[in-house]
């Protein structure tokens, strides 16, 4: 039995996508908890799983994508033999769809990788859902339903900030026979963690079947019509998942990883690790006026002034007597002398000027893009 992975970059799946949030990179190389990439989550999973022949379905944006993943040697993808990871691009972008706009175009590049594949299983995820799964166990459950499609949820009280998700109608035996958006609130729910496991002759006939009538949206134009002819069950993965696609999304996981449970779920799940792209960045620097507590800090750092509650990416210089709370400060950002700053996300290369105060709120925090002199 032998697996491919086919990973999604953008905001396929339905996502309600925060074009702001993003800038001019790929959704799937947004960072996460100081050194990691939201890509680096699914290329992890499908490596724990012995995975080793992975497409990356790219959209748009995705100069930078190309650059982060390279020949793959980080996630233990750079091999011979067939094996590998292979970014899968459009010959044109249509930047008002979600995906792929016509039979002639990106699509036919994706028939053309799962054909050429001879795998018998594909596992389809997306980049911006983080969870750490070993999927021989949803084959293993797959194999004995033996079901044509198996979907990876979890049950769980949707997060009301991730706008729209997908709903999974399970009977008692665990076929499904329903998925949908609009999720409610304060209701535990089936939650679509958007995997799915089937053969590969399968998607084949699936996807060539859409692409005459132009495939959007992978669920609602492949999964969902699919339902009342083949047999979807679901497996429930019980462990910490998060979803981003907004800003607020990425600061509400952000800061839940200040919790021990959260990041053990989610980075060592019964020892499987997560892989991400290596620096070699020196120590980071604390100064004389330095006071850090229950915060994450990465390499490469220089720490002057007060940090409490906070995730710091790589390169962040703290100057003497900037305070900072409960804020996200990504790779390359400046906190100049005694600024003020408490809920607020910096993207990186943001410059704050000495004495600033830049106040938001926990269920509303300010988003500063990339770059930004304030």
């Amino acid at each position: 039995m032998e697996v491919m992975g086919l990973c999604f970059s953008d905001h396929n799946f339905e996502d309600a996508y925060d074009d702001n949030f993003s800038g001019n990179r790929t959704l799937s190389i947004v960072h996460f908890c100081g050194r990691y990439r939201l890509i680096d989550f699914a290329l992890s999973n499908l490596i724990n799983s012995g995975v080793h022949y992975v497409g990356i379905v790219a959209h748009s944006r995705y100069q930078s994508l190309l650059k982060y993943i390279g020949r793959g040697k980080s996630w233990d993808l750079s091999r011979k033999g067939g094996d590998g990871v292979t970014v899968l691009t459009p010959q044109t972008v249509d930047e008002k769809l979600p995906y792929f706009g016509g039979s002639g175009d990106g699509m036919d590049n994706v028939l053309e990788y799962i054909r050429s594949s001879r795998k018998d299983y594909v596992i389809i995820t997306a980049s911006n859902i983080l969870y750490n799964i070993d999927y021989n166990d949803v084959i293993e459950e797959y194999e004995k339903s033996r079901a044509d499609i198996i979907a990876v949820y979890t049950k769980k009280i949707p997060d009301p900030t991730a706008r729209k998700r997908s709903l999974i109608y399970k009977e008692e035996d665990g076929r499904i026979f329903g998925v949908r958006g609009g999720i409610p609130e304060n209701t535990e729910v089936n939650l679509s963690l958007n995997t799915f496991v089937m053969r590969t002759t399968t998607l084949l006939q699936l996807l060539s079947a859409e692409v005459p009538r132009n495939m959007h949206q992978f669920i609602s134009n492949v999964i969902i019509p699919a339902i009342p002819t083949l047999k979807v069950t679901g497996y429930e993965y019980k462990g910490y998942s998060a979803h981003i696609c907004s800003s607020d999304t990425f600061f509400k996981h952000n800061m839940e990883m200040l919790s021990s449970g959260n990041r053990e779920s989610l980075f060592s799940n019964e020892g499987r690790l997560v892989f991400t792209r290596t620096h070699d960045s020196l120590p980071t620097k604390y100064g004389s006026g330095a006071a850090v507590s229950n915060s994450i800090v990465a390499d490469g750092c220089t720490i002057e002034g007060s940090v409490e509650n906070c995730t710091v990416f790589r390169n962040v210089r703290i100057m003497p007597g900037a305070v900072v709370k409960n804020c996200i400060l990504q790779e390359g950002v400046i906190v100049g002398e005694d600024a003020n700053l408490e809920w607020i996300i910096l993207d990186s290369g943001v410059i704050i000027t000495k004495k600033r105060i830049l106040m938001g709120y926990e269920t509303h925090p300010v988003y500063i893009p990339q770059k930004k002199i304030i």
